[in-house]
């Protein structure tokens, strides 16, 4: 189905609307960085939360609302059909990735449904889709049947994950905008046939970056302290990370470590870690809050990232994270993996080291905790790389400007 042609919905001065799966989880605070920077940008911004959710002024979906699709969805077969046959022909042709995936799209097909006359009241100027799975479905809805541009992230999971997602080729071919976070992201959304220059690559960013670097002797106590921080999942690689302290600890190299997160690998891991003998020198914190991870990254002497590949295909693009590490001074050494390439170059702002090499990690951790003079530089540049890529309230000027100038093309 060609574009509509509807961009003249979005050339007012309505609100923007963002659409998110879940708002607010607490794995996705770099979500929250971007709207908070957006909304002092002073763009009115409306939050819709497809999934769940709760928070003043957020637009949820009550089970009852959601039970009026049986015949709301009936009527808009019938109002507008063409917008559902290049649907169905699209969803035929493209085997279900998942389940999972499955539902998740069409779960924010009929919040769109739900949704279209009353963001169409509103004179929406467009919606932004956060993720290219349920969020991007909804605003490619909205976006036939109401007239609401769309612009949309293209990030990590909903790209990569079991091939990407379901509908991914449609809602990119119909986007104003993608908006990748790294340059790896950006190859993968090429690669599926996306329109070059419809695609941006800006970072995420940080609202509060201290002003200056932890003192390089804070909290280096006499065993070196080493920190990961994450969610506890397949991609994390910490299965690896345990059995690299492990050889670490065996090569005669004594540490405190500490594992922030929590997931549904937690059991698995701490059952592993018993079985290799870290239990001493290792500690699980579960979730914490942020002041509490910046005190876990403040006492620390390195961090540590050891992502990989999933088997699912899932993958972190660049692990918010690592970045507010590097923002406090703290030294990274990572896995090369999603877009950690992009930002570390070894030996020079942080390492990139393979996971099954444990005497390349003995000999980074003795330069950055061994070395003052060295680490001082290696950190004082990560920083630098910081200020100058990872700023929440220049990208999200930045991503507002490329929409406008997008949509004003697409207009004309």
């Amino acid at each position: 189905m060609k574009e509509q042609g509807k961009a003249g919905q979005g050339s007012g001065k309505g609100p923007l609307a963002y659409l998110f799966t879940t708002f607010a989880r607490p794995s996705e605070t770099f979500l929250r960085r971007e709207l908070d920077a957006v909304r002092s940008l002073g763009v009115d911004v409306r939050v819709v939360s497809l999934w769940g959710g709760a928070g003043e002024g957020v637009r949820t979906f009550p089970l009852g609302q959601m039970l009026t699709l049986i015949w709301r969805s009936f009527r808009e077969l019938i109002l507008r059909p063409a917008p559902y046959r290049d649907l169905l022909e699209h969803m035929l042709d493209r085997d279900i990735p998942s389940w999972l995936n499955f539902g998740e799209n069409w779960r924010g097909i009929g919040c769109a449904i739900l949704l279209a006359r009353e963001l169409k009241a509103a004179r929406t100027r467009r919606c932004h889709a956060v993720w290219a799975t349920m969020p991007a479905a909804a605003a490619w809805v909205l976006h036939h049947i109401a007239g609401i541009p769309y612009t949309m992230g293209a990030h990590a999971y909903d790209i990569h994950e079991d091939g990407g997602d379901w509908l991914l080729p449609l809602k990119l071919r119909d986007a104003a905008l993608v908006h990748c976070s790294s340059e790896a992201a950006c190859e993968r959304v090429l690669a599926l046939g996306c329109e070059p220059g419809k695609v941006v690559v800006i970072r995420r960013g940080l609202t509060h970056i201290p002003a200056t670097l932890k003192p390089l002797r804070e909290g280096r106590a006499a065993l070196p302290r080493l920190v990961s921080v994450g969610r506890l999942v397949e991609k994390k690689g910490y299965c690896e990370q345990l059995r690299l302290l492990a050889a670490l600890a065996e090569a005669g190299l004594d540490f405190e470590a500490a594992i922030v997160g929590s997931g549904p690998k937690e059991a698995e891991l701490k059952a592993l870690a018993a079985q290799l003998g870290l239990s001493k020198r290792l500690r699980f914190t579960g979730w914490l809050d942020e002041a509490s991870v910046n005190a876990e990254l403040d006492r620390a002497d390195a961090f540590i990232f050891t992502g990989k590949v999933a088997q699912s295909g899932d993958r972190d693009g660049l692990p918010n994270a690592l970045a507010e590490a590097m923002a406090r001074g703290l030294p990274v050494l990572t896995t090369n993996v999603g877009a950690t390439a992009e930002v570390i170059r070894n030996g020079e702002n942080g390492y990139i080291l393979p996971i099954d090499e444990p005497e390349a990690w003995c000999k980074a951790l003795d330069s950055i905790c061994n070395d003052d003079a060295f680490c001082e530089n290696l950190r004082r540049r990560a920083r630098r790389w910081i200020e100058d890529n990872f700023d929440a309230m220049g990208n999200a000027a930045k991503l507002l400007q490329e929409a406008e100038e997008r949509l004003g093309k697409q207009s004309a």
